[in-house]
């Protein structure tokens, strides 16, 4: 016997399934499409080791700042002079901040290759909004909500010199920050997110990047412009090294103190475009892009020097992004992995979210175990602070972040002046 099915029935079935697999889909990290594990292919704007080492990046981040805060609290008087060897290779936060910048100048030059002229009307308006409304909504979101909570239980973050600086309104430091500017005005850390200067010169370098890169890509390839290219970086590093010497904060951490490694990146990223690729020992390669990362890492502290140690950061990021996107070697195939790409894939809300947590979480374990000697401190400390960063991340990317990529997927597409394989996560 046939049973007669309500058409009513079958409309809510289908619904609900279709609601469910785009809810799911929404929610899964692998949508972002910089994850998803498809061949490099650059000439069309997509690299999955870009996303890879955006994770690598991100983790040296929260690491270092999760050293820095161990050590602060347990107390430098307390460390024997190994532990602070060993405090002086990890905690080193900036490291990180160095890949990314690398990775903003690489993303930019893809992007300038497959798509139009920056002179072009309209080109900023789809490029550089799109930017903005896909960076500024979660870290103004995340800034507001700081703010909130700060007055209303009038917590004081104990030993946290950046939020204890100028200005002393913490509303002014508020509208600084959410207008990009707090580091350039009052030559202090943003006080409710002290890594927003980081922030704050990705959007200058959104200004001003697109301009110079797609004048300096109107040369023909060729040695001339290799060597013009290298030039560029070199001119960059002096002028860095001159500004970190002499200039106030104001300018130390401003986007002229950086442009050393968004130049490495786009120079990087030129050279892959346009050199044929050899065929040449993997193994070797990926013995000297494993010596790189761990260069980088043992030069991350300052130096006297400052052109020395510029110089020599620029040195280890080229062989890493070179290694790793060379097929084949240990670091490609680390850095497309799929884990390393859903942590690439939400590396900015890690990022926005990681010194909250640690701020919370790093003083009540250190005061807990502190009895137990440094080296337990710090793997207790790693584990629940890493893993604490993660939980809170994940729900912030997907109901956060997340539909800001949408919303900036979406301005994109209705103003399109660019090919649309051209459209990266920079």
């Amino acid at each position: 016997m046939l049973h007669r099915v309500c058409p009513s029935r079958l409309w809510m079935e289908s619904s609900a399934s279709w609601f469910r697999s785009r809810f799911n889909t929404y929610l899964s990290i692998s949508a972002a499409k910089d994850h998803v594990g498809r061949p490099s292919n650059p000439k069309a704007g997509y690299r999955p080791e870009l996303t890879g080492l955006r994770g690598l990046a991100i983790m040296i981040v929260v690491i270092g700042h999760l050293f820095e805060r161990v050590w602060r609290f347990y107390g430098d008087n307390r460390i024997s002079s190994f532990e602070h060897q060993i405090l002086s290779f990890i905690a080193t936060p900036f490291t990180g901040c160095c890949i990314f910048f690398s990775l903003s100048g690489y993303s930019l030059m893809l992007t300038l290759k497959n798509g139009r002229d920056p002179f072009e009307a309209g080109w900023f308006k789809t490029y550089g909004l799109r930017r903005l409304l896909r960076l500024w909504p979660p870290y103004a979101i995340l800034l507001v909500s700081t703010y909130l909570v700060l007055t209303a239980t009038r917590y004081n973050p104990p030993q946290t010199p950046s939020f204890h600086s100028g200005p002393t309104s913490l509303t002014l430091s508020l509208l600084a920050s959410l207008a990009l500017f707090h580091d350039i005005a009052f030559g202090t850390f943003p006080r409710l997110f002290p890594p927003g200067w980081f922030i704050e010169d990705q959007f200058q370098f959104i200004i001003t990047g697109p301009v110079l890169w797609s004048l300096y890509g109107r040369l023909p390839f060729g040695l001339i412009r290799m060597v013009i290219g290298a030039l560029l970086v070199l001119d960059f590093t002096m002028l860095a090294a001159f500004s970190h010497d002499r200039g106030s904060q104001n300018i130390q951490y401003a986007l002229i103190a950086f442009l050393p490694y968004f130049a490495t990146g786009a120079y990087m990223a030129d050279i892959h475009l346009n050199v044929p690729r050899r065929s040449s020992n993997v193994k070797l390669w990926s013995i000297c892009g494993y010596c790189a990362l761990v260069t980088l890492m043992m030069i991350g502290m300052p130096f006297d020097d400052q052109f020395v140690q510029t110089s020599l950061r620029i040195g280890c990021l080229l062989i890493l992004i070179g290694v790793s996107c060379r097929a084949g070697t240990g670091l490609q195939r680390m850095t497309a992995s799929r884990w390393m790409g859903r942590l690439g894939a939400i590396s900015y809300s890690v990022f926005l979210v990681h010194l909250q947590v640690l701020e919370l979480v790093i003083p009540r374990i250190v005061e807990t175990c502190d009895r137990f000697g440094l080296i337990p401190v710090l793997i207790i400390s790693s584990g629940c602070g890493i893993g604490a960063v993660l939980v809170v991340a994940a729900p912030f990317y997907w109901f956060v972040e997340r539909p800001w990529v949408v919303a900036a997927d979406l301005w994109s597409s209705r103003n399109a002046t660019i090919n649309p394989s051209a459209r990266l996560r920079l």
